[in-house]
């Protein structure tokens, strides 16, 4: 803790039960969360990806695993290229490096409620909307399950982006969509929507694509038809 004091970072408190990730407080009160990363013996993460870009095509190199650096790096520009966007997720409020090569990110928490099955139609209308913002921003998601969202009464958003990819692909992002639907749904207790159901090109007030087959997802069991979220 002193060395995050000494870098203007008032912490009151750390604990956890892992080393490379700490939970905490500020003195006045708010939530943060320490990451933090050792040198990379293997050689510089950076170095690794552009010899990969190299030496296979894009969209394979897309998928080489990368170090705990290199994670923690683009865990970091994800959040400030989301926080710039006002996207409603977490703020780096310290990136550094320890004494020994030991990188750390510092980033606060967000105030409001973990999905459950009470989402109403405005806070699902709020999520999308942050979720579209984030995609204008030129990122994923890609762990869109409830314990990584919230909902408050003005706002819904991310409380991790720590599966997050900047300058992500579109089919990335229409993933997102996909999986933020089946969240939805099953957090206010409707089937997931189906796999095989095809997603037309049709606008919708909520930034989505509708369902292009006879299946919706938003089939209730008792052969009912529930209508997809709309703003308030």
């Amino acid at each position: 803790m002193a060395w995050l004091r000494s870098q203007g970072a008032a912490v009151r408190e750390l604990a956890g039960d892992r080393r490379a990730r700490l939970e905490g407080t500020l003195t006045d009160g708010t939530g943060i969360q320490v990451r933090l990363s050792g040198r990379d013996t293997r050689g510089s993460g950076l170095a690794r990806r552009l010899w990969a870009l190299v030496r296979l095509r894009p969209a394979a190199a897309g998928h080489i695993a990368i170090s705990s650096r290199a994670q923690l790096e683009q865990l970091a520009l994800g959040c400030s290229l989301a926080r710039q966007a006002r996207v409603p997720c977490p703020s780096v409020l310290l990136f550094g490096q320890m004494p020994g090569e030991t990188l750390v990110l510092v980033t606060t928490g967000l105030s409001g409620a973990q999905l459950d099955g009470t989402v109403s139609v405005r806070g699902a209308a709020l999520l999308f909307a942050s979720l579209r913002a984030l995609h204008h921003a030129g990122i994923a998601h890609r762990d869109l399950r409830p314990e990584n969202l919230f909902m408050s009464e003005k706002e819904a958003g991310f409380r991790s982006l720590h599966a997050a990819v900047p300058a992500a692909s579109e089919l990335a992002r229409r993933l997102d969509l996909a999986q933020a639907l089946a969240t939805l749904a099953q957090a206010v207790g409707l089937p997931a929507p189906s796999r095989h159901c095809g997603m037309g090109t049709g606008p919708s007030t909520t930034g989505l694509s509708r369902p292009s087959c006879n299946r919706s997802p938003w089939r209730r069991g008792d052969g009912g038809r529930c209508a997809p979220p709309r703003p308030a």
